[in-house]
C-alpha cells in the first residue's frame, strides 16, 4: 500500500467538486461521521449500506462517546448531496458531518479527519497517484503498522 499525504491546506472550489466526483466514480463506498445526532440525510437514505457507531475510525480513536459512522454505496448522483455539507475538504462550519472517506471494496483508498486538517490517499500502485493531482498536492508517507490499526477495513463490518 502507498500511502500519500495532502500538502495543501485544504482542497476548494472547481478542484474539490472534480475531486469529489472523480472519488465517487471510483469508489464503491463512503462514509461521514456524523457530529449533530439531530441531522437528518434524508436526501441520502437511497444509499446507505451501514450506519453503526465505533470507537475507532479512520486516523481517530474516542474513548468515551463514540463515532457515529454512516456508510454509503457510492454514486456521482450524490455530489449536489454532498455538496451541501461540504463546500471543500476541511469546512469550518460541519454542518453536523465531518471526516469524508472512500473506499474500494472492503480497502480504504482515502481517508480525511476534518477537525485537524488530515487527509491521505491510500492506493495500491503508484501510477494511481496521477489521477489525484490535478486536484492537490500529494507526499508520499512512509507508514508503520501501528499507523495502519487506524486505517478502517468494511471486512469487518460484513
Amino acid at each position: 500500500m502507498l500511502v500519500y499525504s495532502l500538502l495543501d491546506s485544504n482542497i476548494q472550489g472547481n478542484n474539490f467538486r472534480e475531486f469529489l466526483l472523480y472519488c465517487l466514480e471510483t469508489s464503491t463506498h463512503f462514509s461521514i461521521t456524523v457530529t449533530n445526532p439531530q441531522i437528518s440525510l434524508s436526501e441520502f437514505n437511497r444509499f446507505l449500506y451501514k450506519s453503526f457507531q465505533t470507537y475507532s475510525w479512520y486516523c481517530y480513536k474516542t474513548y468515551e462517546t463514540p463515532l457515529t459512522i454512516m456508510l454509503y454505496h457510492s454514486s456521482p448522483l450524490l455530489l449536489p448531496e454532498i455538496i451541501k455539507y461540504f463546500t471543500c475538504l476541511f469546512p469550518k462550519n460541519t454542518k453536523g458531518i465531518e471526516d469524508i472517506c472512500f473506499f474500494n471494496n472492503t480497502k480504504i483508498m482515502f481517508g480525511s479527519v476534518t477537525h485537524e486538517g488530515i487527509a491521505q490517499l491510500l492506493l495500491s500502485s503508484e501510477p494511481d497517484i496521477k489521477s489525484f493531482e490535478k486536484f492537490a498536492k500529494w507526499s508520499n508517507k512512509v507508514i508503520t503498522p501501528k499507523d495502519c490499526e487506524f486505517f478502517p477495513d468494511l471486512k469487518k463490518l460484513t
